[in-house]
């Protein structure tokens, strides 16, 4: 949760249980667990996942969602937080 808040990721994603997470920007978050693609695009699975948010611009140049500077860490613990919206 903390790094979710520290990334700025509710500025543009509604993401459940983080306090001021109410951005309409991208798409709301709730049960992204167990959806079955990321950006329409990519399998959803934990590792896709973590490649997405560490860096969404060499996963699918020219998308709408900015590199963030996500480390390859914190991006597979906010994986995990973001697993468990089922």
């Amino acid at each position: 949760m903390d790094l979710i808040k520290q990334y700025g990721c509710g500025g543009c994603h509604l993401i459940p249980g983080i306090v001021n997470a109410t951005g309409n920007v991208g798409p709301p978050l709730l049960h992204v667990g167990t959806r079955t693609y990321i950006a329409s695009f990519f399998s959803n699975s934990p590792e896709n996942m973590a490649l997405w948010i560490q860096d969404p611009q060499r996963a699918l140049p020219g998308n709408a969602m900015p590199r963030m500077g996500v480390t390859p860490q914190d991006s597979r613990d906010i994986t995990a937080f973001l697993y468990m919206l089922k």
